[in-house]
């Protein structure tokens, strides 16, 4: 606005609102269980938004993709995208995009059985969450760290993370909670207790 009038708003880049649309009907898809369909609509999206050099859109459908994979039990199709989209919000410098795609990420590789990578996630999101000071985080990150050390067989690091979670929960006064992860340690060591496995 340079003379007294209001500058119109910038028009709508019409290949971003028909990938917008796409990436709509693929969730849609995607909630009714329609893989196939899903897919296909996903697919359109992931054509627009590049086409449009919309790096957010790009990630945000390949983590949709990523599900349609994962519920077609393509763990490393999933993975694929996963890691496409955990590339892309690491060059954008956007922390907690990165921590929701890890946790994704993390989860198909315990699918895969590949602990040790998956171990190696958890890691890293607990080193993000102690940066940015979020207890919370760090107790949901320690709580998968747990399971999976359980999974791979190391009982000591799993009871040692359930404690570790434990004592945070307990520094914000939630006996209850740290309480029930004391339990988890506990009967872990003594065999008394299996984590959940993953996908059931």
């Amino acid at each position: 606005m340079t003379d007294g009038t209001v500058d119109a708003p910038p028009a709508a880049d019409p290949i971003v609102e028909a990938a917008k649309a796409d990436l709509a009907a693929g969730q849609a898809f995607l909630a009714k269980n329609n893989l196939g369909q899903a897919a296909s609509a996903l697919d359109q999206a992931l054509r627009g938004y590049r086409q449009a050099g919309d790096h957010a859109g790009i990630a945000n459908v390949l983590v949709r993709l990523a599900e349609v994979a994962t519920r077609g039990g393509q763990h490393d199709q999933a993975l694929e995208h996963l890691q496409q989209a955990l590339r892309i919000c690491a060059a954008e410098k956007d922390a907690m995009s990165c921590l929701y795609v890890q946790q994704r990420q993390a989860a198909c590789l315990r699918a895969l059985d590949r602990t040790a990578e998956a171990t190696a996630v958890y890691l890293e999101m607990l080193d993000t969450h102690s940066g940015h000071n979020n207890p919370g985080g760090a107790v949901e990150v320690l709580v998968s760290l747990a399971e999976t050390y359980a999974e791979a067989g190391d009982t000591a690091k799993a009871a040692d993370a359930y404690r570790t979670a434990a004592s945070i929960h307990r520094n914000f006064r939630h006996q209850r909670t740290a309480e029930e992860l004391l339990q988890r340690a506990a009967a872990l060591e003594t065999g008394a207790w299996a984590p959940p496995v993953p996908g059931t």
